[in-house]
């Protein structure tokens, strides 16, 4: 099976908190950043679908903390490549349904 490959950028000032990702292959899994740079923090995910849902989640104290908003749709024919955060919040994330 062919193998998808996408980079994720997310944009949010960490404050002492580890940015990662969660996706619809398991929402209860971390992706971890392949880099992090101050206020960007990188990502590279694998599937073997060409698309995926995701969402960022902030990592803080014990904490996991979610993005605000809808699950986040991912394509090899979208263009998006940055995901910039606004705030968090102590929830669970529910999976799009098709």
């Amino acid at each position: 099976m062919t193998a998808y490959r996408q980079r994720i950028r997310v944009i949010y000032p960490q404050d002492g908190g580890r940015i990662t990702l969660r996706t619809d292959e398991n929402w209860n899994a971390d992706v971890e950043a392949v880099s992090r740079n101050g206020y960007r923090t990188e990502f590279q995910v694998e599937t073997e679908r060409p698309y995926f849902y995701f969402k960022p989640v902030l990592r803080r104290d014990g904490t996991t903390m979610w993005s605000r908003g809808e699950n986040c749709p991912l394509s090899q024919r979208r263009e998006l490549r940055w995901r910039f955060i606004h705030s968090f919040a102590k929830t669970r994330s529910a999976a799009c349904a098709s």
